[in-house]
């Protein structure tokens, strides 16, 4: 980032812009909150966990009793506050809505309690999301196994401060962005509920079928089959394999360009999406060559919360290395559709299944062996294109919907780099914000 600060603005740090006393707090420590005392109703407790898209989720959020809640008084947030992850995912944080005041600040988290004279919380709420604080925060954070911030680290957080008629412009268009984020996450979240309803009714009771039997994997109609895993595969010895361990495949490899590599991160049940674009070069590749996937290859997460996320390598996506967190599966086309394995992969059943296999791991994970063992209902080739077929359009629908997000991020993210650091001032942010 450049020193040179904007005319009009100021250069402070955070200490500048909070109120005092205890303008900065950390959630209670030890004995002050113990796990005894979460309850499952009460005062939401926000942990690091519930900063989720950069706002307060309270979806799984941990609660403690009102009286509980009155005794750590001095933790209770206010609208307008601004928490911070302290440990962990070093840059998350959120501004407290209105709604929100009077939840407490969790043990991993702290607050920042800012003068409305000097800053807009909704100002604030970007400025702190921007990627010069994230980054300043990362580099400045402590701790060897897991990063950790402290109010005095916070509290020297470099900014750069517009006047308050400027953050409030620069807020409004921001916020409008957001919301059509916001739009759209929603739109795809609904989709999935429902692509899931149609798929597993597909995937139990298949299409126009009258007559069921039973069998150990539950009740499937007549005419299908129960096949395991590893009988799906092309052939028995070097269609169903795991990535690369240990000195095999290192960060020492990765590359710029060459042959893709393949990560957890990359395989989503809704479709494969290549985000990490991390290479090895055609050399490495070709001694890794066991470790490879093709299109119609399905990839399989072995780690993740949870594990067991299949995809299917699309036909766009020519050649890729997997990682030792994936299962790379070539199923015999002949008996088994790759769309179709795709989905029945991320069904309720095979889900269970895994579930079952990674019950009280703390960091849950399946072996190639678990996975060759896991059962699957399977119906006749023309049957699974027809499921397919019908699941087809949600897919669709819902790839739409993550491009146009991936489109609205990848203008918020030029806009917040414009608008906070004074690259571009307000009046001409104004075209781009109306688009």
């Amino acid at each position: 980032m450049s020193r040179e600060v904007p005319s009009g603005w100021n250069s402070v740090e955070l200490n500048d812009l909070t109120l005092t006393p205890d303008g900065l707090q950390t959630g209670p420590f030890g004995s002050q909150l113990k796990a005894s005392e979460y309850t499952g109703s009460g005062i939401p407790v926000v942990m690091p966990s519930d900063i989720v898209n950069g706002k307060i989720n309270v979806r799984n959020i941990a609660r403690v009793p009102e009286a509980t809640a009155n005794r750590l008084e001095a933790h209770k947030l206010m609208a307008g506050d601004i928490v911070f992850a302290r440990r962990g995912d070093i840059g998350r944080c959120s501004i407290v809505r209105q709604e929100q005041a009077g939840y407490l600040c969790g043990t991993g988290c702290l607050r920042a309690r800012l003068n409305p004279a000097l800053i807009t919380a909704a100002f604030a709420d970007h400025l702190f999301k921007s990627a010069p604080v994230v980054e300043w925060l990362n580099g400045h954070a402590v701790g060897q196994t897991m990063l950790n911030l402290n109010t005095a680290i916070i509290s020297k957080i470099p900014l750069r401060l517009p006047p308050l008629h400027e953050q409030r412009r620069i807020a409004e268009i921001l916020s409008s962005v957001d919301e059509a984020i916001e739009a759209t996450r929603a739109v795809i979240e609904q989709t999935r509920k429902v692509k899931q309803g149609v798929l597993e009714r597909l995937l139990s009771k298949g299409i126009g079928h009258t007559r069921f039997k039973q069998t150990e994997i539950g009740e499937i109609p007549e005419g299908w089959a129960v096949r395991r895993l590893a009988d799906l595969a092309e052939d028995s010895r070097n269609s169903f394999v795991i990535g690369p361990f240990g000195s095999d495949l290192t960060v020492k490899d990765y590359c710029d360009e060459g042959v893709p590599v393949v990560f957890v991160r990359d395989v989503q049940s809704d479709r494969f999406r290549w985000k990490s674009e991390v290479y090895v070069s055609p050399e490495k590749a070709e001694r890794l060559r066991a470790h490879s996937a093709r299109p119609g290859d399905i990839v399989i997460t072995k780690m993740g919360l949870p594990p067991g996320i299949a995809a299917e390598i699309p036909p766009s996506f020519e050649n890729s290395i997997v990682t030792a967190d994936i299962v790379r599966l070539r199923p015999n086309t002949k008996i088994a559709s790759s769309a179709f394995l795709a989905i029945a992969l991320n069904g309720e059943r095979v889900a269970d299944a895994v579930a079952e296999i990674t019950g009280g791991q703390t960091r849950p994970k399946i072996t190639l062996r678990d996975y060759k063992s896991i059962s699957l209902a399977l119906p006749p080739i023309e049957e699974q294109r027809d499921i397919v077929a019908n699941v087809e359009p949600f897919k669709t629908l819902i790839e739409q919907e993550a491009s146009k997000l991936d489109r609205l991020l990848t203008i918020k993210s030029a806009l917040m780099s414009d608008l906070l650091t004074g690259r571009k001032r307000v009046t001409d942010a104004l075209p781009m914000a109306a688009e």
